[in-house]
């Protein structure tokens, strides 16, 4: 056993179990690096493997002390590609699972994919940069599979052995190829050449060579191990530090964007794990409810798909001129249940009429719109029954359709059936087109719209969830177009709570943001054309701008989109061609 490691050991063990509870958000650059190298979760044997590919996730690790064991919160813990042999080691379970000491075992791993949308719900440990997710992790079958490791030499894409700092050939985990395991099956011979190497590595690291009982290296394993992750927290906190200080010195860039590329970039920021949702991923029900639609064939939608394929269909066309009615007569109520909610609620009920094809005329649109929007006008301090005192609170507004015609009694009909039927029981909802007289012709589609209604209330009940309670309950969800959109709701919850102003949601335009990104040259040749115009023989050279100006011509000069291009070059009007008006165009 080494002194090094015996004296390290204590306060090393101290520091890393205490910093195993700093969880850091994944970088831009660490998840497009899970998506290309995968992610691994070793598993005892292939047995266990199988299982977690049956069950379609990984459980969250609690150990044997339950929440003290798993510092605060259980997760699922996964290395970034194939980890190095000291991480590894560090984060064994079982200390006489030591592969150092059986290096013809071969190891098995759990081997999944993730999509860059999905990394918004990965962390990584501060102490060793090891992958987790908090709570249960749904594993895609589709691109989740069995691996092997085994010990070996490393070496480099040309074949050649690497060496360490040190000059001892360097030995670590390999992902045993399809070839090599159809040709040896689950037998693993170590070349004489590693088992060398790995000799010197033991002896290195404090292996006692003749130990028959394997208890004194099983002793030093826990001491080899404990040094590791105490360099790996000194190493990784000093990083920590450093980051740190100069995140909070370095001056903050005003970010200058139009309420476009801001919706751009809140949307690109949720999928991509920047802006936090209120997802849950710690409720097993809820992740069971996700798991068994993913068997059914219910793939979970994304809001970069979702929002613009309904903003540019006839449902989303419809509720950006229905919006103007409603800020006519706003829902003033504030909280949960405020106008964020309804705006929510509304723009889901369409989407759901979309992507369900219902194919609903201008009159039957209008009517779902409005109950979604006033369906919780009759709440008292966002507590108990209130569809049937909304229902009636609805009837005396004045409410026109679009088109500027006003509402029929059979119209009134259909939106108060929406409105009573949204709260309460399936059985009460269906005796609510009785209740309010909607007639024979209307019934089916009133049903429909029912059920659209419902399940748009519910699933907005993810702006009521946090990491720690699930209130959104797939299993209430009625369609399968809601089942698809569980995901989205989340993401668009953190999307209105970032980007205030709704208009600007249903205005977006993602192809407008695209198309204008990079072409600052190109704006800036046409200005310089522009500019030239009615003045001849003016060369680039002779445009001068002043020290107090922002030279358009520098590397560091850079805009989001097309209209910042124009509206921050800091020239002075006088030197325009074009009107203020033409420029916003």
């Amino acid at each position: 056993m080494k002194l090094e490691n015996l004296i390290i050991f204590m306060p090393g063990a101290i520091a890393s179990t205490l910093l195993k509870i700093v969880r850091l958000n994944m970088t831009d650059e660490v998840n497009k690096m899970a998506v290309d190298k995968g992610l691994y979760h070793f598993v005892p044997n292939e047995e266990v493997g199988h299982k977690i590919l049956e069950s379609g996730k990984i459980l969250s690790a609690k150990g044997a002390l339950g929440i003290i064991d798993s510092y605060g919160t259980p997760a699922a813990v996964m290395f970034l590609g194939v980890p190095e042999l000291e991480n590894y080691l560090k984060n064994l379970s079982n200390f006489s699972d030591n592969k150092v000491l059986n290096p013809e075992q071969i190891m098995y791993a759990v081997k999944f994919n993730p999509k860059l949308e999905e990394m918004s719900n990965y962390k990584s440990r501060m102490v060793d940069n090891v992958i987790i997710h908090e709570g249960d992790c749904i594993i895609p079958p589709e691109r989740t599979s069995i691996t092997q490791f085994v010990l070996d030499l490393q070496k480099d894409e040309q074949g050649n052995i690497i060496y360490d700092s040190q000059g001892y050939k360097q030995i670590g985990l390999r992902e045993r190829t399809k070839e090599e395991i159809e040709r040896d099956g689950d037998k693993y011979t170590p070349s004489q050449e590693f088992l060398e190497a790995l000799e010197s590595y033991k002896e290195r690291n404090g292996y006692i060579k003749n130990d028959i009982l394997k208890l004194g290296n099983r002793a030093n394993t826990l001491l080899h191990v404990g040094s590791i992750e105490a360099k790996y927290t000194l190493k990784n906190s000093i990083k920590f530090i450093k980051d740190f200080i100069k995140r909070i010195t370095k001056p903050q860039k005003e970010i200058d964007e139009n309420q476009n590329t801001k919706v751009h970039r809140v949307t690109k920021g949720i999928e991509q794990g920047q802006v936090e949702t209120k997802k849950s991923v710690r409720d097993k029900k809820y992740v069971n409810n996700i798991i068994e639609f993913s068997k059914q064939g219910i793939k979970q939608q994304n809001l970069s798909k979702v929002l613009p394929e309904f903003l540019q269909s006839r449902e989303g066309n419809f509720l950006k001129q229905k919006m103007n009615d409603f800020t006519k007569d706003p829902v003033t109520r504030k909280g949960i249940h405020g106008i964020n909610h309804s705006n929510r609620v509304t723009s889901i009920a369409l989407i759901l009429a979309q992507r369900e094809g219902l194919n609903l005329d201008d009159r039957m649109l209008d009517i779902l719109a409005t109950a979604g929007y006033y369906h919780d006008i009759g709440r008292i301090a966002d507590v108990g029954p209130h569809a049937k005192r909304s229902a009636r609170l609805v009837e005396k507004k004045q409410l026109k359709h679009i088109d500027g015609k006003p509402y029929s009694k059979e119209d009134m009909s259909i939106l108060k059936t929406l409105i009573d039927a949204h709260e309460g029981t399936e059985k009460k909802a269906t005796k609510m087109p009785q209740k309010y007289g909607v007639k024979e012709e209307d019934l089916e589609k009133t049903m429909k719209m029912v059920s659209i209604i419902r399940d748009a209330d519910a699933l907005d009940r993810a702006r009521l969830s946090s990491k720690d309670s699930m209130d959104l309950n797939p299993k209430y969800l009625r369609t399968k177009s809601s089942k698809e959109l569980i995901d989205f709701s989340f993401q668009f919850e953190a999307l209105t709570r970032k980007v205030k102003d709704f208009s600007s949601i249903l205005s977006y335009d993602p192809n407008k943001e695209l198309q204008s990104e990079n072409t600052l040259e190109e704006e800036r040749n046409e200005f310089i054309k522009d500019l030239q115009k009615g003045v001849p023989d003016m060369s680039l050279s002779d445009l001068s701008i002043g020290d107090d100006r922002t030279d358009i011509s520098s590397p560091s000069f850079s805009v989001t989109n097309k209209e910042n291009n124009r509206a921050d070059d800091s020239l002075d009007n006088e030197a325009r061609d074009s009107t203020d008006e033409e420029m916003e165009k």
